[in-house]
């Protein structure tokens, strides 16, 4: 009899149209879930959990939901694997756009599970591995959730905690507090796009493991791009479920190439080595001209010579260095002391430009903001990096 059984995690697959303006970028964040679920698969995983943001956000169109949640739905199908689902930050829609999806290991597919424990059995004569999770929630609504939460073996969970990102902020808890309950022995979480990985005894003196898989293709320059899914090896002691092994496994997702160019021999340098059909970022001085021109035109030609690159056509992300000015700005943004728009331009812009200068900034911006539906602080880094020049506001 086996008392093993072999589950995979993955999170943050962030489905989506587009990204950085590019539609392809859409059909990699699809590929790159079906390549986690390929690499699970040949590792003899039926069994998926994906711990939140299977969408990128909660009103996704027609395009995704129908397309590209089909296919992946259907690709599941002919892989002959379950994967259960719960509601991340990004698509935390009422109901959820999978909540009426409910296969069975049987059929394969998808199962939408929240605030309810799902039992998975592959042998008979074993009790099963119970698995709960819910919607995605702030840090308070966590723990008050967890008072009356129900005990299970794995619990899907989709929230930043401290000791992963190395801070305690506002809306976050502790691996610790998890542990406290004493009523889940694996957290298989969501939320943070890198791997975390590490364990916390509880009250009964019980290991908990917490684990974060990382995001499925990558979503933001500075997370990452080697990515990984996590296969969780759970046995049977006799009298209980326990984590035996935790592994991960590598996929392949568009490659991504990552340049600094101060000078002239550096661009000559990074025009040898850029690669066609990935992501190239690209930090540069301002002294150093043509420096995307130069790029593109390399990996365009070296693309003429690989025909059928099936990554298509190369992205270049370009951030000039920023000036004292800029840096300053930016840090403030970032450092999340500006908690809107109006409060970044009384803190923040006004120690730079002249109130008309900052009248039109905050125009600008907002106008960034109607066309991106993403979190204000990525917009406005986004502006600071690639629209300020000196002390002029356009």
């Amino acid at each position: 009899m086996n008392k093993n059984i072999h589950i995979g995690h993955i999170a943050d697959c962030h489905l989506c149209n587009r990204q950085y303006g590019h539609e392809s970028r859409g059909a990699d964040f699809l590929r790159g879930a079906m390549s986690a679920l390929s690499a699970l698969k040949k590792s003899g995983v039926s069994l998926v959990l994906c711990s939140g943001d299977l969408l990128d956000t909660v009103n996704p169109g027609s395009k995704v939901c129908i397309t590209q949640l089909s296919n992946l739905r259907e690709f599941l199908k002919a892989n002959g694997q379950l994967m259960i689902v719960v509601a991340g930050n990004h698509d935390n829609a009422s109901p959820h756009w999978c909540s009426a999806m409910k296969d069975t290991p049987e059929t394969g597919g998808i199962y939408y599970l929240d605030d309810e424990v799902y039992v998975y059995s592959e042998t008979g004569g074993l009790p099963g591995i119970t698995i709960t999770g819910r919607s995605y929630a702030d840090a308070d609504a966590y723990r008050e959730w967890m008072e009356t939460a129900p005990a299970a073996d794995i619990l899907m969970y989709h929230l930043e905690v401290a000791d992963a990102v190395g801070y305690a902020g506002e809306n976050m808890i502790t691996i610790e507090e998890l542990a406290k309950t004493d009523k889940w022995k694996v957290v298989a979480a969501g939320h943070i796009h890198k791997q975390f990985y590490a364990t916390c005894k509880t009250p009964s003196n019980r290991v908990m493991t917490f684990t974060y898989p990382g995001s499925t293709e990558l979503c933001e320059g500075g997370e990452p791009s080697d990515k990984t899914a996590n296969i969780l090896t759970m046995a049977y002691n006799g009298s209980e479920w326990v984590l035996d092994d935790l592994e991960r496994v590598p996929f392949e997702t568009r490659p991504v190439q990552k340049f600094k160019i101060t000078t002239e021999e550096e661009l000559t340098e990074a025009c040898r080595d850029v690669e066609p059909g990935g992501i190239v970022f690209v930090v540069f001085d301002r002294a150093v001209t043509s420096v995307h021109t130069m790029l593109k035109s390399a990996a365009d030609r070296k693309a003429t010579i690989e025909a059928g690159n099936k990554w298509c056509r190369t992205i270049f992300r370009m951030q000039p260095m920023l000036s004292t000015s800029e840096r300053e700005v930016l840090e403030k943004i970032q450092g999340g002391r500006c908690v809107s728009l109006r409060e970044y331009m009384n803190e923040v812009s006004s120690e730079y430009f002249s109130e008309e200068e900052s009248q039109r900034g905050l125009t600008s911006l907002c106008m960034l903001l109607l066309d991106s539906g993403t979190d204000h602080r990525a917009v406005l880094d986004e502006f600071v990096t690639e629209r300020l020049d000196g002390k002029i506001l356009i």
